[in-house]
């Protein structure tokens, strides 16, 4: 991981916005925000180093912001379990009656998603694991296991047997992917990974 020194003034201002909408979060202003790099994640609470490390910022301010909140409720709720959606609910309210209807909106669409996909399984699990690996043929499989086991599992074990199996025959895809690209040259069809 490569941490950027210069968070960008964008994104400051930001979560300094956000932090508003959790007046008991974090008074003692110990947590910060953090622009990276070199991660397979596109944002994490970093519970360890008490940051919100954030590695894409987006153009459009409504996702900034969702992703912003997103990542602090995960401060005192690790998974996307019951307590992580009471309180992204509890926050909507909050927002809402500061009038920003179309954010609240974004926040209560958030939970729903996560609801929906309540019914992790093996199948769900393994084509997450498909997707992070084809997003990063470098993350190892233990850091992919941690990750998942924090977002599925409230850092239990991950419990679907061919997890590896299912890892290592990405990585094999995703190489045959790359030569493929690499014999074609510059104008392959293929998608650049």
């Amino acid at each position: 991981m490569k941490i950027i020194n210069e968070t960008p003034k964008r994104l400051q201002e930001a979560y300094d916005f956000m932090r508003h909408f959790f007046p008991q979060w974090d008074r003692k202003g110990e947590w910060h925000i953090r622009y990276i790099s070199g991660v397979y994640y596109i944002a994490k609470c970093n519970i360890d180093f008490k940051t919100i490390d954030i590695r894409v910022l987006s153009d459009d301010d409504i996702e900034v912001y969702l992703l912003l909140i997103h990542e602090i409720c995960h401060t005192s709720a690790p998974s996307h379990d019951k307590k992580w959606q009471r309180r992204m609910l509890s926050v909507a309210k909050r927002i809402d009656k500061s009038g920003y209807n179309l954010l609240a909106r974004e926040v209560i669409n958030e939970v729903n998603r996560y609801r929906g996909s309540s019914n992790i399984n093996a199948k769900f699990i393994y084509r997450k694991i498909a997707e992070i690996v084809m997003d990063n043929k470098n993350i190892s499989f233990d850091d992919l296991m941690a990750h998942l086991s924090r977002e599925y599992f409230g850092r239990g074990p991950v419990p679907y047997k061919h997890c590896r199996r299912v890892y290592d025959q990405t990585i094999i895809n995703w190489e045959r992917m790359d030569k493929i690209r690499s014999k074609l040259g510059e104008g392959a069809l293929l998608p650049a990974r």
